[in-house]
């Protein structure tokens, strides 16, 4: 799931919709969802890139996650999306 995730970073930044470490990328996987890592170069993604956590309950990885792994949660726990994008443009 991580290549869905880093074919949309590549073209917000090949678009120039954000610059590379703008934003993050989160795909919902049953009761957890992967999420960009805090920093990650959203052009560069690659499977150590990307964190898996618990959409229910804070995780110890929360730390290395993107610091919106909150609202990405949060959204996932009130909705039926099954992606989020958050761009910085």
């Amino acid at each position: 799931m991580w290549q869905e995730i880093a074919k949309y970073g590549c073209k917000l930044v090949e678009h120039g919709l954000v610059e590379s470490n703008f934003g993050n990328i989160s795909i919902r996987a049953g009761d957890k969802m992967l999420i960009t890592r805090s920093g990650a170069a959203l052009d560069e993604i690659n499977e150590n890139s990307v964190v898996e956590v618990d959409i229910r309950d804070v995780s110890s990885l929360d730390i290395i996650a993107s610091s919106e792994t909150v609202v990405h949660r949060e959204i996932y726990r009130q909705t039926s999306a099954l992606a989020i994008i958050h761009a910085h443009c």
